[in-house]
């Protein structure tokens, strides 16, 4: 069985947040609804059900868990994932699942999402060419990062390239290259 947890004194009490527990489901639920929930109950701290999940790397379809165990998890109010599910930001299971890319997708766009204010801005001119190159090289360009580096490639790839495409764009909207330039500008960083 593996176990993290961040945990912190706050005002001499104990806060445990975002726990990562894995092994067999069955041992796994017999541990929680054993001496971790009374545990937890002697220390007046429970589980937030509402962000606990149960992932089973197997496809719904293929019904890897019995009803009892299913029953047991509504029980303690607990979601199930099959194949993936998002995990500190990240996504835990099976990379190659429709599941998997899901999650990744929806982060990514969570990510593009956030910054079409300053495509907005920069598209109606709000902003000097300085400052809107420095919020798309220090800002948007930062802000994908974390994607890449938390996402298996093959889940993102095509996301991303699409971001850059649009910070690309929006970066030629400010400044006024000679066209040896923007071709440098768009090349690859490592070839």
């Amino acid at each position: 069985m593996w176990f993290s947890g961040m945990t912190r004194i706050l005002r001499k009490k104990l806060i445990i947040d975002d726990i990562g527990i894995a092994g067999q489901i069955q041992a796994l639920l017999k541990v929680i609804e054993g001496t971790m929930v009374s545990d937890l109950a002697s220390l007046n701290l429970h589980f937030n059900s509402v962000k606990t999940t149960v992932l089973s790397l197997q496809t719904q379809a293929e019904k890897p868990l019995s009803d009892e165990i299913q029953q047991q998890i509504q029980r303690l109010g607990f979601k199930i994932a099959y194949e993936a599910a998002n995990y500190l930001g990240g996504v835990i299971g099976r990379m190659d699942s429709m599941s998997a890319r899901i999650i990744a997708e929806a982060k990514v766009h969570k990510v593009i999402d956030r910054y079409q204010p300053l495509f907005r801005a920069i598209q109606l001119n709000l902003l000097s060419s300085q400052l809107a190159l420095q919020l798309l090289s220090q800002c948007a360009s930062a802000g994908i990062d974390f994607v890449t580096r938390v996402y298996p490639p093959a889940l993102v790839q095509n996301l991303v390239r699409e971001f850059d495409k649009q910070i690309s764009t929006h970066a030629l909207l400010v400044t006024s290259l000679p066209e040896a330039a923007r071709i440098g500008m768009e090349l690859p960083v490592r070839l």
